[in-house]
């Protein structure tokens, strides 16, 4: 292999970008999630029939189906309210816990990755001489 090809960026650069990108997709799906409880909660509030919920659920699905590829914020949107509409659908429940219990999930998810790229970023950060001072 040439050496040209190699990327030569240290390790810990390289590891803090993936970073940024695993917190920006967690703070992405805590938004869309947000917003695609309350499209839910706006939806079963009406206590609409079967058939108009199928159809929620199919517009739902187009708009997640729609973003996957390109913004996970806006695909969440979508794939919340398939998600919860559904699960309402096979086992009616009050919607108050059940919209209550996808935030919560969602958050400790939040944490959970914003957790784990903290330790990633630590265990992966070049050992530096004592007294040194960080430059990046």
């Amino acid at each position: 292999m040439h050496r040209a090809a190699v990327d030569h960026r240290p390790r810990h650069r390289a590891s803090r970008q993936r970073g940024h990108v695993v917190v920006g997709r967690s703070v992405h799906r805590v938004l869309g999630t947000l917003v695609g409880i309350a499209v839910t909660h706006l939806v079963l509030a009406a206590e609409p029939p079967a058939w108009v919920l199928a159809v929620a659920v199919a517009a739902a699905t187009l708009v997640a189906e729609s973003f996957t590829a390109h913004h996970h914020g806006l695909a969440v949107v979508g794939i919340t309210p398939v998600a919860v509409v559904t699960s309402h659908l096979a086992a009616p429940a009050p919607i108050g816990p059940t919209v209550g219990d996808r935030v919560v999930e969602s958050a400790l998810g939040l944490l959970v990755a914003l957790l784990l790229v903290l330790a990633v970023h630590a265990l992966s950060a070049p050992a530096r001489p004592a007294g040194t001072v960080r430059t990046d």
